[in-house]
């Protein structure tokens, strides 16, 4: 009988084979899967990140052009065409078809626009569309400069609604727009039909933008690029042409038309891989939709299920023949059962003696998580002997063990943690590796313990320098980013001021060259008086480039500390009537009426009466300069008290000079105290370089005083100086706000 079962074993094993094989192929096929459109979904992952660099490094480009324009002051043709250039658009930027710049044209200007850009050698140029509107933006830059491009010029993009609302998006938040879907051709010489525009916008230099409503007032005008959505994501694609097809939607749905690119005319029906993704853009919402091609599936799915499947079969078929073999040995297996049975013992003996002779400790537990042994090195570690530990659960001896045996068996595997121990008056840190021992009739929980004390020390140690060599790493970029930006700050300042100093220098000697070049070519035939006119023309402009220079060599000591200052006691309504008398001839040719004021009892102030009177001299010819004919300045003088640097109160002298000339905007009033600054209502026409209240500044300052200026009531410019009436302190001295 016992045969006639045994007979059958094998073909159950064969046929378990069989199921187990079809389970494994099953699962070889969804594991196969998984991993396909895991790698799809990397190369998805791959092309946004992609379309999103480019765009970034397209952004770039355009923020580089405003650094460009603000960094020169004045950007001519010649100096964009030079700029794109050296940008190398079509080898760094695919699918940016141009970087232009359109200027923004109110009403009032256009005939001024109009003609300028004609000046420059565009005899028909002219704004278009044609209409007449709230406000213009023209191009007037768009390179590379192909005749394609050229023809473009003027081009109002606020007279089309999607141009429209990237750039007012722009101007609004001062930051990049993107358009929505637009027709290319009317940009660019390009095939691409279809593609978008990003903008970046362009303030004025010097007015404040922190608000909305500022930045609309301070706006001159759009970087911007015609983005070409072909080249850009063809691209893009890159090595992905061959086995994934991509869409394109300026939509958060799937449009047709909404669509910006489509990489083939007719996509695969029923791709294995077909994901939609979610960009945004410069302000933008985008749709990506990928699917694969059929070489990305070959590429990926492979006949290894099949391989599983035939080597499950071979196996089957060993493992019955395997089962067969080892019924037939059964019989002498039993045999020698009682021969192996004295083996066993004789085993245990020697695992035994093994174990007690190990460095690590090792724990035996039962089903109820008792004690079953523990060697001697068990014992050394957790300082107690055999006979108080076998028997007793283990969470008694440690009740935060249970944790680890828990997750060891839920886990149903080896599990590593670590324990802390307190012992001989310190802690011990010990490592616990469980595992399970499965027998027919128990399930043992085996538990080896290792003292990783000095390793645990260690690694603490090394973590802590980790952080504190981060933390030194931290404070070393900090200092590296802060001298990189002075920097920065340093070389702007040196190119601004070589900017200004060139124009103010320039147009005297212009000046003198060309009267001097007329006196010398018309010596024989001009009259006396013309040669006279050209002899006066020659010294003003010489006298106003020497007073400029001056100013300069001035401006220069007082910010060096160079400018040697004698201070004695000075009434300062006399120093007033010094200033006055030497201006007499500038008051009495436009009438004005001038008025000083000295409280009673004013006493001497301790300064320097040269560079006083000079500052006097300074704050009066302005106050004359723009002042109506037949208006009134007026000058006061009274105590007042100073905070020095250092908190302490001084007494002082207070100084108005007030006129009623068209004064300075509220937002210019610090800023005019700074070399080459004007007042936007003043610095067109008035003459002047800019350096006069700057040098106020640093002589007042010098004498531990301040300068201030406020608009007056109701019109006019008031300005305001606190001197020390003894020997400054070397700091400034604090002012308080106007």
């Amino acid at each position: 009988m016992r045969e006639r079962v045994s007979g059958w074993i094998p073909l159950a094993v064969f046929i378990f084979g069989i199921a187990v094989t079809t389970g494994i192929w099953h699962v070889a096929r969804l594991a196969e899967a998984a991993i396909a459109h895991a790698a799809f979904e990397r190369r998805v992952d791959e092309l946004v990140h992609d379309i999103e660099s480019r765009l970034a490094a397209n952004e770039q480009a355009l923020r580089s052009g405003v650094a460009f324009m603000y960094g020169t002051g004045f950007v001519d043709r010649e100096m964009w065409h030079d700029f794109v250039t050296i940008l190398q658009v079509d080898r760094n930027y695919q699918g940016v078809e141009g970087v232009g710049y359109a200027v923004v044209v109110r009403p009032d200007e256009l005939e001024i626009h109009e003609a300028g850009v004609r000046a420059e050698g565009f005899p028909d140029y002219r704004l278009w569309p044609a209409g007449e509107r709230e406000l213009y933006s023209a191009v007037v830059f768009l390179e590379p400069g192909s005749p394609a491009n050229l023809k473009f010029l003027g081009f109002d993009m606020l007279s089309e609604s999607t141009r429209r609302a990237a750039m007012e998006r722009a101007r609004d938040i001062g930051a990049p727009a993107l358009s929505g879907k637009v027709v290319l051709h009317e940009e660019t010489a390009s095939n691409v039909s279809v593609g978008s525009l990003l903008y970046l916008p362009v303030y004025r230099r010097g007015m404040p933008v922190d608000t909305v409503s500022r930045r609309r007032e301070a706006l001159m005008g759009y970087v911007y690029s015609p983005l070409g959505m072909q080249a850009l994501f063809d691209a893009v694609r890159g090595r992905a042409a061959k086995d994934l097809a991509m869409e394109v939607f300026d939509a958060t749905y799937v449009s047709e038309d909404a669509r910006l690119y489509r990489s083939h005319a007719d996509l695969p029906a029923g791709p294995l891989f077909d994901e939609l993704s979610s960009l945004t853009i410069a302000g933008r919402d985008w749709t990506l939709r990928v699917a694969s091609l059929p070489a990305f599936e070959r590429a990926q799915l492979s006949n290894r299920p099949s391989l599983v499947a035939l080597c499950g079969l071979l196996v089957s078929l060993l493992g019955a023949a395997l089962v067969a073999a080892i019924l037939r040995t059964r019989s002498r297996a039993l045999a020698l059962a009682d021969e192996w049975s004295a083996a066993h013992r004789e085993s245990e003996a020697r695992v035994r003696t093994v174990m007690d002779n190990t460095a690590d400790g090792i724990l035996t537990l039962d089903a109820v998580r008792c004690v079953l042994s523990a060697n001697r090195a068990a014992e050394d570690l957790l300082g107690l002997e055999s006979a108080d530990l076998v028997g007793r659960p283990l969470e008694e001896i440690w009740p935060w063990a249970g944790e680890l045996l828990d997750e060891a068996e839920r886990t149903k595997g080896m599990r590593d943690g670590e324990l802390r121990l307190l012992r001989d008056g310190g802690e011990v840190v010990l490592r616990v590796a469980i595992s399970f021992v499965e027998s027919a009739s128990a399930r043992i929980a085996v538990l080896l313990l290792s003292d990783v004390t000095a390793r645990v020390a260690s690694e603490q140690a090394l973590r802590q320098q980790r952080d504190l060599l981060g933390e030194q790493v931290r404070e070393q970029m900090v200092a590296l980013l802060k001298a990189k930006d002075d920097a920065e700050r340093a070389n702007q300042t040196k190119s601004e001021f070589l900017a200004n100093m060139s124009h103010e220098l320039r147009t005297p000697l212009h000046a003198i060259l060309s009267f001097s070049k007329l006196s010398a070519e018309r010596n024989e035939t001009a009259s006396a008086e013309k040669r006279l006119g050209y002899a006066e023309r020659i010294n003003q402009s010489a006298r106003r480039l020497l007073g400029l220079i001056n100013d300069l060599l001035d401006l220069s000591k007082l910010e060096a500390g160079k400018m040697q200052m004698a201070p004695v006691p000075c009434a300062l309504p006399s120093l007033w009537e010094q200033c006055l008398t030497e201006l007499e001839a500038l008051i009495y040719g436009k009438r004005l009426r001038v008025s000083l004021t000295a409280a009673d009892g004013l006493g001497p102030v301790c300064a320097d009466p040269g560079r006083i009177v000079q500052v006097f001299h300074n704050l009066m010819s302005n106050a004359i300069k723009f002042s109506p004919e037949g208006g009134a300045i007026t000058i006061r003088l009274v105590p007042e008290s100073l905070v020095t640097a250092r908190g302490a109160e001084v007494p002082a002298v207070r100084i108005e000079v007030a006129d009623e000339g068209v004064g300075i905007p509220e937002a210019e009033l610090e800023a005019v105290f700074d070399k080459f600054i004007q007042s936007s209502k003043t610095h067109s026409g008035a003459g002047g370089t800019g350096l006069g209240l700057a040098i106020c500044r640093e002589i007042v300052e010098a004498h531990g005083g301040w300068i201030r200026a406020h608009q007056g009531a109701p019109a006019g410019t008031v300005m305001v100086i606190v001197l020390p009436v003894n020997v400054p302190e070397p700091q400034v001295a604090s002012s308080p706000e106007m």
